[in-house]
């Protein structure tokens, strides 16, 4: 048994943090940028949620996007904020939806509309390789697959993105990977 030595923090004034113990720049590891599942839950919702309790939930947890899974936590799609405008929804009702019927399995981007990237790439890759590829496909965010055991292993987020490469944010409006990779080159440039 080690015994220990507990001592006075008198001079210590600032918190560690995730994101103070390193600066993340295009050309770090894309690993930086990527919530992995095995160490932090996925925020998943019901597919017969509604999109108002969808919407109040996702501002709850502070999140833009969750994960639509079934009762045996199969994966049925993604649905974020983008999924649940105004318009979308007086679009289904237009064509002869009833509003109050309408729930998250409606909204949602279905599991066969989806890509994502492989775990075993991303761990190979940097930053801007990542923006550079989602950015062609205009995601705000992509799931990552673990192709050995075939599940969902983690996310990345064009917000996440955005935040630890310090790139200012619009409250309103989550920044497209298009938009992170001008304020990346921008930032190179100066």
């Amino acid at each position: 048994m080690h015994k220990l030595t507990l001592s006075s923090i008198e001079n210590v004034r600032k918190l560690t943090t995730s994101e103070s113990l390193s600066q993340v720049t295009a050309d770090s590891p894309a690993l930086a940028v990527f919530t992995d599942f095995q160490i932090k839950t996925p925020y998943t919702i019901d597919p017969d949620t509604t999109p108002a309790d969808a919407e109040r939930l996702m501002l709850e947890a502070h999140v833009k996007m969750k994960i639509v899974v079934d009762a045996d936590n199969n994966l049925l799609g993604i649905l974020s904020l983008r999924e649940l405008d105004e318009e979308r929804i007086i679009t289904r009702v237009a064509n002869g939806m009833a509003r109050a019927e309408i729930t998250v399995a409606d909204l949602m981007i279905p599991k066969a509309r989806l890509k994502a990237i492989s775990y075993k790439e991303l761990g190979v890759a940097k930053v801007q390789d990542v923006l550079d590829a989602l950015s062609a496909e205009g995601l705000q965010h992509c799931l990552v697959v673990d192709s050995g055991s075939q599940t969902i292993r983690g996310l990345i987020s064009a917000s996440d993105i955005a935040r630890k490469l310090h790139i200012p944010l619009s409250v309103h409006k989550a920044p497209s990977f298009a938009e992170i990779v001008e304020a990346v080159a921008t930032a190179s440039s100066l």
